[in-house]
């Protein structure tokens, strides 16, 4: 159940976002929704379920003193003058982030929020909609790969050897089709096969065949590998197809 602020000053807001609620209210996928003030004026059962927070902890409050969303390197994304809402302003686009933000609890998570401008029925902006969703694993996934690439390459030079480009790379482009290569991404982020299927909209089972496909492709025995040689051969660039 989303629910919304229910000041006089946000009545035209929701009637703006009526339409959008109607699609994402039984999302299980966080939302909120903050005005041009920053004020989060929607908060759905979804964000609850991640964040932890009910809707009437947080109504009204500042966005970024909820979420309060840092990058990889640290550095806090979710602020003042927030960069994401002056894109929203000007009609750009605006990019999906993966953020760390901690819950009601004081766990650290990984999200990866999209955001979406609302503009108003008379011009500017109305809010600013945001959908986000836990990426903890993949994003540990992605670490633990990063890492065993390193390992790989850094075994190798204590070794003295130099990588067999007729064995351990493809002399020409892998014959992957744009749906393996898809599949490959999306397990590079760590996704398991239901959700895959998910977002892919095709069944598990087909999910599974482009796997093997994909496996017998590159010449390897399991997914951990075949992320493991994607990374290093940096497969999934726009300029490995």
């Amino acid at each position: 159940m989303i629910e919304l602020a229910t000041s006089a000053s946000t009545a035209k807001t929701r009637g703006d976002i009526a339409k959008i609620l109607d699609t994402i209210s039984h999302t299980t996928d966080g939302v909120y929704a903050v005005d041009e003030t920053h004020r989060i004026i929607l908060w759905n059962a979804g964000a609850t379920r991640i964040l932890g927070y009910a809707a009437d902890e947080v109504l009204g409050k500042l966005c970024y003193e909820v979420f309060a969303g840092r990058d990889e390197k640290g550095t806090l994304v979710c602020q003042g003058g927030c960069g994401d809402m002056v894109l929203a302003r000007t009609g750009a686009l605006v990019p999906t982030r993966e953020l760390l933000t901690k819950t009601k609890d004081g766990r650290q998570i990984w999200t990866n929020v999209t955001n979406i401008p609302v503009p108003s029925d008379q011009g500017g902006l109305s809010t600013v909609v945001h959908i986000f969703r836990e990426v903890t694993a993949q994003h540990k996934t992605e670490q633990l790969v990063q890492r065993l690439s390193s390992l790989m390459n850094n075994f190798a030079v204590s070794q003295g050897t130099v990588p067999n480009t007729a064995q351990d790379a493809p002399s020409r482009p892998l014959a992957l089709t744009s749906r393996e290569r898809q599949v490959l991404r999306l397990l590079a982020e760590g996704s398991n096969t239901p959700s895959i299927a998910q977002a892919l909209v095709i069944s598990p089972a087909t999910v599974r065949k482009h796997i093997q496909n994909v496996l017998k492709k590159l010449g390897v025995h399991t997914t951990l590998e075949a992320v493991a040689y994607t990374s290093r051969h940096n497969l999934l660039s726009p300029f490995a197809e």
